[in-house]
């Protein structure tokens, strides 16, 4: 599913961006500045993160600007999900984003959400992060869906070493907001429960 026309900027192509620019500062105070108003911000208006803001707007094209107060569902995708980076990202000495120029070989990278969701699917928590995972896939409105998003990002912060492919979320949060909301269910269900690369069933 094309975001839209051949020759217009996409919401990933943008949060690519923006990531490859706040990557290389993670380690300097600019960098943790910014991630620090990102987790600040959530739950708040968008001009709370107002530490990233100069690195989301130098990169954001006129007609993915909103008016006034509303943000357009480009920017609410590529926001929401720069603060979901920095929820995943806080206390990690290495890079969350699997489109990072990192080399770790105990990190495995994710390609939606429901492929690195399925990292927790482990002994006896597994009845209760599927519990989890499908109060996520089914919520109904944009603002559910967020937060269940930051108690999942949460988990996996805590408890797995898997990177995420953010500028694919931004996208999928952008067709969720767009109407789109059975793809996204499907597409990270599919990930989530298919069987995994030793040919296991992950409900086995």
């Amino acid at each position: 599913m094309s975001e839209d026309k051949k020759d217009r900027p996409t919401v990933s192509a943008v949060t690519a961006a923006v990531l490859h620019q706040l990557v290389p500062l993670l380690k300097i105070p600019a960098g943790r500045a910014a991630l620090a108003s990102l987790r600040q911000s959530v739950g708040s208006s968008a001009s709370a993160a107002v530490g990233i803001l100069p690195f989301v707007y130098a990169q954001m094209p006129e007609d993915f600007i909103g008016s006034g107060a509303d943000l357009s569902h480009e920017e609410k995708a590529i926001i929401h999900t720069l603060q979901l980076f920095a929820l995943h990202q806080q206390g990690s000495s290495t890079c969350v984003w699997s489109g990072a120029d990192e080399e770790t070989s105990d990190v495995r990278p994710a390609s939606n959400m429901g492929d690195a969701l399925k990292a927790l699917r482990q002994g006896n928590n597994k009845l209760a992060v599927d519990r989890r995972f499908n109060a996520l896939i089914t919520a109904t409105t944009y603002d559910e869906l967020l937060h269940h998003l930051r108690q999942m990002i949460r988990l996996l912060r805590a408890k797995t070493n898997v990177t995420v492919d953010y500028p694919q979320l931004a996208k999928d949060l952008y067709w969720f907001s767009r109407g789109y909301e059975e793809s996204l269910r499907l597409n990270w269900a599919r990930h989530y429960y298919r069987f995994d690369k030793k040919g296991q069933d992950q409900d086995a």
